[in-house]
């Protein structure tokens, strides 16, 4: 190619870009000017009868006809078909190049959601050669995705900002609209782990979608463990260039290990501000999906051909087993009344046929014959018509456990009678105690010194051992010897 060729398909590009902006604006007043349905029907009828047509129009049957014409073309009535589909949500591509902002200084969402748009499934493209078909559906995808962008600059800092490599500045400048310091919150620590509920949800949604409706919660928590290391997140930190754009450098004598982790918390933080950029949970989840989308298809493939997760088949077969022995009650009382069998009719390859109750109910083949038995239990629970009989045919043979008839317990022996103690603390309220105490304080209080006999000349008695009297509620036990302490002094 020459270098006039290069200035040729340049000016083609400059040209290609005005064509764009013309083709959205040109939509934009299909989607606003085109009448509904219903009107063009009205108007229609309206002018097919001469009897409708107001007195302006009936008296001038050339312009009646140049309306006729005009409302009859297949331009009109593709503007209409066109709004009425865009009113609908049925075209998705177009009312998407409809709200692209073309004049935005970053990434507008809706370019990259053209970029990425992918058809429904089972569209045939309208292509003639259909060697030309294969080419069509494989380059029609592009990955990764578009990021999904954040205009928000004061968002976008706090999420390139590790806790690890705060400066003083990013202290001072971490100022919200109610006007303060947000010192708690001047990192990306609080929307990383946000943003790893969100994935983890997301995720777990769009692989049961996929093709784990039907495994084992084991291989669930296995494939979302798997899809959310580490490592994959730190990758997915590195596609987007989010490393490049870290708010500090990162030092070199980090451990590896430290560096995957703050570039996980980085993009994981960005799934969280994206919550905060006004996207919708449905937005943020078509990007994941088409984020993720390679690794799926990988895993659905290794999934079917039972390489990594347990078989669903021998899952099947399990429950299959421990519906049945906990419906007789096979533990609890050991008389069967269940009658199932798995009977092996051929051997290369082997054929199980599943019988219950002398009734044929499925049948199964495999390379082994627990092969054979467990696809012959996991074909019952496909059917919706066999698990409806089959359960139907449970609760009518249901047998609850039998438990031998509890012993009568002994009557309980008669209330002891109660005893004072003198650590019994709980006493009844007695008013006539608290007065003979009261007045024994007082007697004692007004008692004159010389008729009080020294303490030297008194016996010492030894401590009587009775039962101390109730107190009143709320009164204090009397100190011991305190009449003894009082003669003292």
């Amino acid at each position: 190619m020459s270098a006039s060729d290069d200035l040729l398909s340049l000016d083609d590009l400059t040209q290609m870009k005005g064509h764009i902006s013309q083709l959205q604006a040109t939509l934009n007043q299909v989607l606003s000017r085109a009448p509904p349905v219903a009107k063009y029907k009205e108007l229609t009828s309206i002018l097919e009868s001469s009897a409708n047509l107001p007195p302006s129009l009936a008296s001038s049957p050339q312009i009646v006809d140049r309306l006729k014409a005009t409302v009859n073309t297949p331009q009109i009535k593709v503007a209409v078909r066109i709004k009425e589909l865009c009113d609908k949500g049925l075209l998705p591509f177009l009312l998407t190049l409809a709200r692209c902002n073309f004049k935005s200084v970053k990434v507008d969402r809706h370019v990259g959601y053209i970029l990425h748009y992918k058809p429904p499934k089972g569209v045939e493209p309208l292509v003639d050669d259909d060697s030309k078909k294969k080419d069509v559906l494989k380059d029609i995808e592009m990955y990764p995705p578009s990021l999904p962008p954040i205009e928000d600059n004061s968002l976008l800092k706090l999420v390139l900002t590790d806790k690890s490599f705060r400066q003083p500045a990013d202290f001072l400048e971490s100022q919200f609209r109610e006007g303060h310091h947000d010192f708690n919150n001047n990192h990306n620590r609080k929307l990383a782990i946000k943003g790893r509920s969100l994935l983890d949800y997301l995720l777990l949604e769009i692989i049961d979608e996929k093709f784990l409706h039907k495994a084992h919660e084991d291989d669930v928590l296995y494939v979302r463990n798997r899809l959310t290391s580490t490592f994959t997140l730190a990758k997915f930190a590195y596609l987007y260039n989010l490393t490049d754009e870290l708010q500090h450098v990162v030092s070199e004598e980090l451990a590896f290990e430290d560096k995957l982790t703050i570039f996980k918390n980085v993009f994981l933080a960005y799934i969280q501000a994206l919550t905060l950029s006004n996207y919708s949970m449905k937005e943020i989840k078509r990007w994941i999906e088409a984020l993720y989308e390679p690794m799926l298809v990988k895993l659905a493939q290794q999934y079917s051909d039972g390489e990594i997760l347990k078989n669903v088949y021998a899952v099947a077969y399990s429950e299959f087993q421990f519906l049945l022995t906990r419906v007789s009650s096979y533990f609890d009382h050991p008389t069967k009344k269940i009658r199932y069998s798995f009977d092996i009719v051929e051997e290369d390859p082997f054929v199980c046929k599943l019988t219950i109750e002398g009734e044929e109910y499925t049948t199964g083949s495999g390379a082994t014959a627990l092969d054979a038995k467990q696809r012959a239990a996991y074909e019952l629970f496909q059917s919706k018509r066999l698990r409806y009989k089959f359960m139907k045919y449970l609760l009518e043979n249901f047998k609850k456990p039998q438990s031998p008839p509890a012993a009568e317990a002994p009557p309980p022996p008669p209330p002891a009678p109660k005893q004072s103690s003198q650590t019994d603390d709980d006493d009844d309220y007695d008013p006539e105690a608290l007065s003979s105490m009261k007045d024994d304080t007082s007697t004692s209080s007004h008692t004159p010194v010389s008729s009080q006999t020294p303490a030297s000349s008194q016996k010492s008695e030894p401590p009587q051992s009775h039962p101390r009297k109730p107190l009143p509620y709320g009164a204090l036990p009397p100190i011991p010897n305190m009449k003894r302490r009082t003669a003292n002094r």
